[in-house]
């Protein structure tokens, strides 16, 4: 049965598994499949939101020890899933970064951004996050990323 734990102190030894729902104050955190109705909901209790700003893995720039896994399959349902718990005039922020293949860049959130404005939610705005200037280093013949973006979803006016 997944644990449901008050935290007031983490230690470096604490270790989060899958179902675990974390209560941190005013805040929940919750590990497990955002893509699962269940889950998300647990994580809610029935509350709405009416901002979420999330960072979700990017293509398979990172491997977060998962297996290889659908990006666009687990995009499309976390955001269904993500859309189910908010407001109706709520804000949704996705932080995504650039990735490349066959040495140019690879646009992998555009089929996850046509099934975002499918289900009703049009992209509001798109923004850079500047991170501390560009690093002069060696990336594959480019300059090292020093910014990634920030989709900005909402359908409703304030």
């Amino acid at each position: 049965m997944p644990r449901q734990t008050n935290a007031t102190l983490f230690s470096a030894h604490e270790t989060c598994v899958r179902g675990d729902l974390w209560l941190l104050g005013e805040h929940r955190l919750y590990c497990g499949d955002a893509t699962i109705p269940e889950n998300v909901a647990r994580l809610f209790a029935g509350e709405r939101f009416a901002l979420c700003f999330t960072s979700p893995p990017y293509s398979d720039q990172r491997t977060y020890k998962l297996s290889s896994f659908d990006w666009q399959s687990v995009m499309c349902g976390a955001f269904d899933q993500i859309v189910a718990h908010g407001e109706s005039d709520c804000h949704i922020l996705v932080n995504l970064g650039l990735s490349h293949k066959k040495r140019q860049v690879d646009m992998y959130w555009l089929p996850w951004l046509f099934h975002c404005d499918q289900a009703g939610w049009p992209l509001f705005g798109w923004y850079v996050w500047e991170k501390n200037g560009v690093m002069f280093r060696e990336n594959d013949g480019r300059l090292f990323m020093s910014h990634e973006f920030i989709f900005h979803f909402n359908r409703e006016r304030r």
